[in-house]
């Protein structure tokens, strides 16, 4: 078991402000329940991605 590296905390850290940044033009443009499930799922495959990358 590692601990994360910056890298994967920095990677994670960006890949969820981009998702957050997206998530929120998207709001409002469409203002609709999409957008909080595209959120949730940018952050989980960012968190994936940065736990796989261990």
């Amino acid at each position: 078991m590692y601990a994360p590296t910056l890298d994967a905390i920095d990677v994670a850290m960006s890949m969820e402000t981009f998702a957050v940044v997206i998530g929120s033009f998207f709001n409002s443009l469409f203002k609709s329940p999409w957008t909080i499930l595209e959120h949730n799922l940018g952050f989980l495959v960012s968190l994936h991605r940065s736990l796989t990358k261990l």
